[in-house]
């Protein structure tokens, strides 16, 4: 296990503050390292890929046959947002269900509630491919990742959750799979939170009175909405 201090020269680790680092011999250089409770989600690993298989990989894309008119990439983050009761949540239930193989919504903020069962019921979601989770902590969220071969995530809210866009994309390249989240709304009517989640979105997707609108999309295929 990693320790909680490091030395600013050489990065070595201890799990204890020291005057010298006896890797070094840097002196009051060991500092506390900054840890959330997500950076034990996905290890961050170089990747390597030519410029061929990169222009491929982009080139890929996929679509949920509950909106077929909407391309996402096979590793692309989208950021769905709108006011409480606007329809995220059933926005993206519905998105989940039209992808073939199993998928996962990480229920966050209504947990496994009535409120979800209602949503799965009117959208006459009863099947065992799309699975709702409540987690408590990211070591429980690595297990279930881990557990089975999802094909899309979805993370309702990103805003109630210790997750940052860094984590998103980690996960996407891990498992290779689209990762969708929503955010809450502010009072000016703007997505909440850093402006890092919009920007390292490939998809923006605003949702308003279960009707949505593409506002940013890196598939130049993406300019409607319904």
């Amino acid at each position: 296990v990693l320790g909680t201090f490091a030395c600013l020269g050489c990065g070595a680790r201890y799990e204890d503050r020291w005057d010298y680092c006896t890797s070094c011999g840097g002196y009051r250089l060991v500092v506390a390292v900054p840890t959330r409770p997500a950076d034990a989600l996905w290890r961050a690993a170089p990747e390597v890929a030519t410029a061929s298989q990169m222009v491929k990989r982009s080139a890929e894309s996929l679509a949920s046959k509950s909106y077929p008119s909407l391309l996402f990439g096979s590793r692309s983050l989208c950021a769905i947002y709108g006011q409480p009761g606007s329809g995220k949540t059933t926005f993206m239930l519905k998105l989940l269900d039209g992808f073939f193989g199993e998928t996962l919504l990480l229920s966050l903020e209504e947990g496994l509630s009535d409120t979800i069962v209602s949503k799965l019921k009117w959208l006459e979601i009863m099947n065992d491919e799309l699975h709702v989770a409540y987690v408590r902590d990211t070591a429980e969220l690595d297990a279930l990742l881990g557990s089975r071969r999802f094909s899309a995530l979805a993370i309702d809210s990103l805003s109630a959750s210790t997750l940052k866009i860094d984590d998103l994309k980690r996960i996407t390249v891990e498992l290779s799979i689209p990762v969708f989240f929503s955010l809450h709304i502010r009072k000016d009517g703007l997505p909440g939170g850093t402006m890092d989640a919009l920007h390292g979105a490939d998809v923006v997707i605003a949702v308003d009175s279960k009707k949505w609108a593409v506002e940013k999309s890196r598939f130049g295929q993406n300019a409607g909405g319904a």
